[in-house]
C-alpha cells in the first residue's frame, strides 16, 4: 500500500471513535502529556511509558501498517540522538552517558507514535470541527487544515515527477543523475505552485478561511466525561510517580 498523508486519517477502528471530535483531541493532549512526563531511565518510568504506548493503541486502534510506517519514521528520526552520546560529560560510568539520549529517545517514539495514531481516529472535517469546538482561533485551524492539504499536495507531485523523470531518462550516468537533480527545481516547483493555488481557490470556494460564528451540533455525552478524567487522571499519577522518584 502506498502510504498517503490523507489515508492516515479515519483508518482507526477503537472505541475513541465513539467521542466527539473535541474530546479525541483533549484525551489525545493528556496522553501525550503522560508519554512525555515520563523517565524511562528508571525501571517505573520506563513501564509506565510501556502503558501509555500499548493502552493508547488499543483505545486507538489504528491499522497495522500505521503503527509500523510510525516506527520506522520515530526510529529514523530518533536514533541519531545517540551519536550525542560521546559529547555528554558523565561522571563514573560509560551508561550514565546514555541517560539523556535514551529519555529523549523513549519519549520521542512513544510521543510521536501517539500523535501519528491520533490522526488515524479523526476525518479532516471532524479534526477541523474539533478545533473550532476547542475555540481555537479560526486563523490556527484554517492554518492546520491548509498545512495538512498542501503537504499530501507536496507528496503527490513529487512522487508523479519522481515517476516520469525515471520514465523517461537516458542511459544511467552520473552526469545525467546530476542534470536531473538540477533541473528538479525548475520541474518540480512550477507544478507545485499551481497546483497550490488551484487548491486554494477552491478551499476559498467552499468556505474555508471564513470567520463566522461556529456552534457544534454534537452534544457531550457521560463517555467524552469519563475518557477525559481518566486520561488526566492517568497523565497526574504519572507525573506524581515521577516526582516521588526524583526526590528520592
Amino acid at each position: 500500500m502506498r502510504w498517503s498523508l490523507l489515508n492516515t486519517l479515519n483508518c482507526a477502528s477503537g472505541p475513541i471513535r465513539q467521542l466527539t471530535p473535541a474530546t479525541r483531541i483533549v484525551v489525545t493532549s493528556l496522553v501525550f502529556i503522560a508519554s512525555v512526563v515520563t523517565q524511562p531511565a528508571n525501571l517505573l518510568g520506563f513501564v509506565c511509558l510501556v502503558v501509555t504506548a500499548l493502552g493508547w493503541l488499543i483505545v486507538c486502534g489504528p491499522p497495522f501498517w500505521l503503527v509500523r510506517s510510525a516506527l520506522v519514521l520515530a526510529l529514523a528520526m530518533l536514533l541519531p540522538v545517540f551519536l550525542l552520546s560521546p559529547l555528554i560529560e558523565a561522571k563514573g560510568h560509560f551508561l550514565q552517558a546514555l541517560t539523556v539520549p535514551w529519555t529523549l529517545f523513549a519519549r520521542g517514539i512513544v510521543g510521536m507514535l501517539v500523535s501519528i495514531t491520533a490522526l488515524s481516529a479523526l476525518t479532516l472535517s471532524e479534526l477541523q470541527e474539533g478545533l473550532r469546538t476547542l475555540k481555537v482561533p479560526a486563523l490556527v485551524v484554517t492554518l492546520v487544515v491548509q498545512i495538512i492539504h498542501q503537504a499530501e499536495l507536496l507528496i503527490d507531485e513529487t512522487r508523479r515527477i519522481s515517476a516520469a523523470l525515471s520514465l523517461r531518462r537516458g542511459p544511467e550516468s552520473t552526469m545525467s543523475a546530476w542534470r536531473i537533480l538540477g533541473a528538479m527545481p525548475q520541474v518540480w516547483l512550477p507544478r507545485v505552485i499551481h497546483r497550490a493555488e488551484r487548491l486554494a481557490m477552491t478551499m476559498e470556494l467552499r468556505g474555508y478561511g471564513i470567520d463566522v460564528p461556529y456552534q457544534s451540533t454534537r452534544k457531550t455525552h457521560w463517555r467524552d466525561v469519563v475518557s477525559i478524567a481518566l486520561a488526566g487522571c492517568w497523565a497526574l499519577i504519572v507525573l506524581f510517580l515521577q516526582n516521588r522518584i526524583g526526590r528520592s
